[in-house]
């Protein structure tokens, strides 16, 4: 009979293998489900929930099948899940892309639809990675002595895989490779999980490891037991905290550091490391039900106080000038292209956040099941019922925060939520042990909750590199918008501390906004995608002609930002944008409005956006170029800024005739591109933009030349090369 830790040296790489797949998928699942459901705080909610629910679920039917089979059986189902999720997996592409996406998406008018077929997407495959612990608990557990350490162990090696999953697949499978490549990968991971474990089976590896008796149908453990039903109760809340505490830490991190697309899978993998050392950490714990609270305080207090530090930290501390330099800045990026002090940040910082909580979080893991698993029978399926109940809370926090504290109370009011949650943690737990010094631990959360929170405006201000008091700053699910205050009056709008646009207008968005709307002959329909500080929207409004101006924003955030600030009268441009009958403001991603929509604009443009921001390979790829083609009413013209090589040939390859306007603005159209200003915008755009931004643009129209279709590299839906600063030429 093999040992438990010979059991788990063969089964324990298959196990990582998986967890490294099902972080690939989630990654690459968001983004493919988010060209149907759209960018949105909301439909994007609603993806995380289908995700989270389907593993929730399998957790829960899969500790209550394994629960009924004998270890070898459970090995096979095992196998058979993971073979199953390989199918799934290297289909997935197709099925998310190739059929959701292009035939279903335009019946998903409302998030009613989204979310019906989002869950039946996604629900198959989840289930099956939420059955896979069960399973494999139930293959591997067959003394009561080492239930606690091979299920924690077990637990930690998969997560492990996945920390390696969530840093790989941005800087190795997306940079070098294509999502459908990606899903492949993941798929090849489950084919060979699924192979060994087979393998094993066939072998009578199970029946090595199994009583060597025939074991007869097991009783289900009642979930209602008050132990097991209590720790679930715990065990759902501290999901509900760690979930809303990452919304935060990915906030804040976010807004000091200008994340990428680089910056999620980066921090998830540090959050997902810490999680998988504190689960591996060699403590005796003497009382597991007081260590749980202690690890919910540690948590919840050093998360809190992180966040403190690094918005209230003298300058005179080492490393806290460059901070907030880099908060000051008007862009960030993490990628190849970063030198070493953005990488060093990106680690630092995260670091600070993550790891000492993370621990903690995954000692709790090793104190819940050093409680809980009694004996080897009902391992598996306490397993699958305390993973589906963590897995509960954990969604119902990214509801929670997602769609309503972060909206309603900001992340101030948001941190002091979840310090409360805590303490009523602590409190059950006092109650229960009649425990002193549990009861001082929720004392100390109520009050650490109730005077060191700062006010939402304060802490925004503090972490927008020390703004000043004229600041202005909103915040919603989607974003933190501030107008930054400069030291000559002039504001910077940030999203999530990236600029966005200045006022007073001018410069490159006022010439983008008016390019278009000045080439047309009788511009009357006009979409923008993104609003920032209204700079391109207000130029392309300065043709009396123009009758309706659609703004599509996914940040909703901006509109009472700039309200507030044009309520203040310090910008005349601003003021009359904001009262234009003309302007019509859609917060929602501005592809799936133009996809889903029937109408059709004499002039489409895109605020200009960094190729290397998250999410940005959405709209500057060949298949949202064909759509926004599709969009054009006759004669109608597309404008974009084009700052790399992929970007004009993805756009010269949509449209059959594009131009190059002042190197970097690109214009498409189904019919040939005037090459001068219209007769009549001449005298509209001088009296808002002003004669020497004519001046501008009458020679950028001359010397304007044609952008044909060139051999080389292109950005694609499923291969969005400049978002993740692949090699090639740009």
């Amino acid at each position: 009979m093999l040992s438990p830790a010979a059991a788990l040296k063969v089964l324990g790489p298959l196990f990582f293998l998986s967890g490294a797949a099902a972080l690939i998928y989630q990654v690459v699942w968001q983004r493919v489900l988010s060209l149907s459901a759209g960018v949105g705080v909301r439909s994007m909610a609603i993806v995380v929930s289908a995700f989270m629910l389907g593993l929730g679920l399998g957790s829960e039917l899969g500790g209550r099948l394994a629960n009924r089979l004998s270890p070898s059986q459970a090995l096979k189902w095992f196998a058979a899940a993971e073979g199953l999720l390989c199918l799934i997996g290297g289909l997935s592409p197709y099925l998310y892309y190739n059929v959701l996406y292009h035939q279903v998406s335009p019946w998903m008018t409302d998030l009613g639809r989204i979310a019906l077929v989002q869950f039946a997407a996604l629900l198959p495959p989840t289930l099956l990675m939420g059955a896979s612990l069960p399973l494999l608990v139930r293959a591997t557990v067959v003394a009561a002595a080492e239930a606690p350490r091979m299920v924690t162990r077990l637990f930690a090696v998969n997560v492990f895989g996945s920390a390696l999953g969530a840093v790989a697949t941005p800087w190795l499978l997306l940079r070098w490779g294509s999502m459908t490549e990606a899903a492949l990968v993941a798929a090849g991971f489950n084919g060979l999980v699924a192979l060994g474990a087979l393998l094993l089976y066939r072998r009578r590896f199970a029946t090595a490891i199994a009583d060597p008796v025939v074991e007869p149908v097991l009783p289900a453990v009642n979930p209602a037991s008050s132990s097991v039903g209590f720790w679930a109760f715990l065990f759902a809340t501290s999901g509900f905290v760690a979930l809303g505490l990452e919304m935060t830490w990915f906030r804040v991190i976010d807004v000091t550091l200008k994340g990428t697309a680089f910056t999620f899978g980066t921090v998830l993998g540090l959050y997902l490391l810490g999680l998988a050392i504190g689960a591996l950490w060699p403590f005796r714990l003497k009382d597991p039900m007081v260590a749980f609270a202690a690890c919910q305080t540690f948590v919840i207090a050093w998360g809190l106080g992180a966040i403190l530090l690094v918005a209230f930290a003298p300058e005179s501390w080492p490393g806290v000038n460059s901070l907030i330099w880099r908060m000051a800045s008007y862009r960030g990026r993490l990628g190849p292209a970063a030198d070493t002090a953005t990488f060093a940040s990106f680690l630092i910082l995260p670091s600070l956040f993550f790891l000492p909580a993370t621990v903690a979080m995954g000692v709790s893991f090793s104190a819940l099941q050093r409680a809980v698993q009694v004996d080897a029978s009902g391992a598996a399926r306490r397993t699958g019922l305390l993973q589906s109940a963590n897995i509960a809370g954990s969604l119902a926090g990214s509801l929670a925060v997602g769609l309503l504290s972060l909206e309603f109370l900001g992340t101030a009011g948001t941190l002091r939520l979840l310090t409360f949650a805590s303490a009523l943690l602590c409190l059950a737990i006092a109650v229960r042990r009649r425990h002193a010094l549990v009861a001082a631990l929720a004392a100390f959360l109520v009050i650490l909750g109730a005077f060191a929170i700062p006010a939402n405006d304060v802490l925004w201000r503090q972490l927008h590199a020390r703004a000043r008091e004229a600041s202005v700053f909103e915040e919603d699910s989607a974003a933190v918008v501030g107008l930054i205050r400069n030291k000559v009056g002039g504001y910077r709008l940030s999203v999530n501390g990236a600029g966005h646009s200045e006022l007073p207008y001018g410069g490159t968005h006022t010439l983008l906004g008016a390019l278009a709307v000045g080439l047309h002959p009788r511009p009357t329909e006009v979409a923008v995608i993104g609003l920032g500080s209204g700079n391109t929207a207000w130029a392309a409004l300065s043709r009396p002609e123009v009758r309706r101006a659609v703004v599509y924003e996914i940040a909703p955030a901006q509109g009472p930002a700039l309200r507030r600030l044009a309520a203040r009268h310090e910008f005349p441009d601003l003021d009359a944008l904001l009262s234009d009958p003309r302007l019509t403001l859609r917060f929602e991603d501005g592809r799936r409005g133009l996809n889903t929509s029937a109408e059709r604009f004499d002039v489409i443009e895109i605020d200009a956006l960094y190729p290397w921001a998250a999410w940005s390979g959405n709209i500057y790829s060949v298949e949202f170029f064909e759509l926004c083609r599709r969009k054009l009413a006759p004669g109608g013209l597309f404008v974009t800024w084009a700052p790399t090589d992929r970007i004009k040939r993805s756009v010269a390859e949509a449209f059959p005739y594009a131009r190059a306007f002042f190197t970097d603005f690109l214009v498409g159209s189904n019919e040939p591109i005037p090459t001068e200003l219209a007769p009549g915008a001449i005298e509209a755009l001088s009296q808002r933009i002003g004669v020497s931004v004519i001046a501008d643009l009458e020679r950028i129209a001359r010397e304007s030349k044609v952008v044909a279709k060139s051999g080389g590299e292109l950005n694609r839906d499923l291969h969005p090369r400049d978002e993740f600063a692949g090699p090639g030429g740009q």
